[in-house]
């Protein structure tokens, strides 16, 4: 029961850290709407799989080299549009790869596979480590420092929630990882 809670919470920072990226692109619309459109196309990619619609996981090749080959378009697009201002392309690229680790970390949240429980966790350092640097110097300053650290507060409680409910059911004996 902890374990879908703490994907709940996870799903809830989620969805607060797309929000919250608004907030650091607010100058830069066209970006940011391509930015949603990499991070929505993820996401319900994800959510399709976890809800195991057969007919993604019947094309799943099709849908995943396709969803890369559109990031990666976009992606480069962003480098090309935002060239002269490094400053904004660092960003760009930090919130996208962050966003999107976080997507990959809630896919495999509740996995019982060992290699898919190291990608969750995998992923859930990769975005703490990529998500500070955009909070600290850009929302802190505008919003304030309990603001700004919320989406990251509910995404470190629902890695904790899960983390710590699998590790109570491991010593009970009622989870094995395949």
């Amino acid at each position: 029961m902890f374990r879908v809670a703490g994907s709940v919470v996870m799903l809830f920072g989620l969805i607060l850290s797309l929000i919250f990226s608004a907030f650091l692109n607010i100058n830069i619309s066209p970006t940011f709407i391509l930015m949603i459109t990499i991070w929505l196309l993820w996401l319900v990619l994800s959510v399709l799989l976890k809800l195991e619609v057969e007919f993604v996981i019947d094309h799943l090749k099709i849908f995943a080299f396709s969803s890369v080959l559109y990031t990666l378009g976009i992606v480069t697009f962003l480098m090309v549009y935002n060239y002269l201002y490094l400053s904004d392309l660092v960003l760009i690229i930090n919130v996208i790869t962050s966003n999107l680790s976080l997507i990959l970390s809630w896919h495999f949240s509740l996995s019982i596979y060992k290699k898919k429980k190291i990608v969750f966790v995998g992923g859930f350092i990769g975005y703490l480590l990529l998500v500070f640097y955009p909070n600290y110097v850009d929302l802190i300053p505008k919003f304030g420092i309990l603001i700004a650290l919320l989406p990251n507060l509910f995404v470190i409680l629902g890695c904790l929630l899960i983390l710590i409910t699998e590790v109570c059911m491991k010593k009970k004996g009622y989870l094995n990882y395949i």
